[in-house]
Formats: structure tokens, C-alpha cells, sequence
């Protein structure tokens, strides 16, 4: 299973698209390439791995573009990013499905999982404070890491 691509609609891909055109946003090529990589990717991506695979498609892409089209989807909410090993990584937002992630320390494969929220009992902290939402991941080996390290993981 290492490197394979989630099969994703067309639908979902759409649905990201809107989410730009509905705030009055452009829809360049370059941003429709960019949300297509991230959705269809079987890894959480950083900027660099972002623009290193896009680079080719796009000549004169900078870094620049990735940037700032990286915070312009994390303020419409269609991605949201998060620290894996040293990089910041960034994947899509589901939010009328959302989903956790069970995320390969190796070889970085993000596997989601669904969980019943309701079930998830947050602790009253005080009375000064009211979580309004939260991200859960769970980091470990996937079966084809343990596989290759043999007992390193086990």
C-alpha cells in the first residue's frame, strides 16, 4: 500500500473549487493543480514538496506562489496544516466529514479514520474557556514500515 493514492471523486475536487469561487477568488490553474495535489495526495504535503511538484507543470512558479496560495486556503479553511517530524504538512479540510488521520512516522502515509465525535468527551478545563474544535492524529509505524524494519517498531 506504500505511495498509493486515496481514490477521490470528482465531487470532492469540485466541492474545494467552490469553496474558492464562493469567496470571490480566482480559480487559476495553478490553485486548481495545487488543491487537486493535496486532495489526491497519499501523504500530507509541505510547501517545498508542493512546489517541487509543480514546479515542472508551471514554469516560473516561486515559492512566493505556493506560499501565498498555502495561507489563502488555510484562511478559506480548505486546508488546515499541522507539524509532522520538523515541516509544517497541510491536507484538506473535510468539515461536513471530518476525518483523523493515522500518520506513518516513516514513510509519512496519512490513513484516515473515523471516529464518533460524540463519543469523545473533552475534560472541562474552567470556566474560561469553551473549545470550539479540535484535531486528532495518531502517529505510529504503518504495516509496511514495521514490514521493511522487521522487529525495529514491533
Amino acid at each position: 500500500m506504500k505511495g498509493q493514492h486515496p481514490i477521490i471523486e470528482q465531487h470532492d475536487l469540485q466541492e474545494q473549487f467552490k469553496k474558492l469561487a464562493s469567496k470571490g477568488m480566482r480559480l487559476t490553474e495553478q490553485r486548481k493543480a495545487m488543491i487537486d495535489l493535496i486532495l489526491n495526495s497519499a501523504r500530507p504535503l509541505s510547501a517545498i514538496d508542493i512546489y517541487q511538484k509543480m514546479e515542472k507543470q508551471f514554469i516560473g512558479l516561486s515559492y512566493g506562489t505556493i506560499y501565498q496560495n498555502i495561507k489563502l486556503f488555510i484562511e478559506l479553511m480548505i486546508i488546515e496544516s499541522f507539524v509532522l517530524g520538523d515541516e509544517v504538512r497541510f491536507r484538506i479540510i473535510d468539515r461536513e466529514n471530518p476525518k483523523y488521520h493515522l500518520i506513518c512516522v516513516d514513510c509519512e502515509r496519512s490513513v484516515p479514520i473515523d471516529l464518533v465525535t460524540e463519543r469523545i468527551e473533552l475534560p472541562t478545563l474552567t470556566n474560561s474557556f469553551k473549545p470550539i474544535s479540535y484535531k486528532l492524529d495518531v502517529y505510529g509505524y504503518c504495516t509496511d514500515c514495521i514490514l521493511i524494519n522487521h522487529s525495529d517498531h514491533a
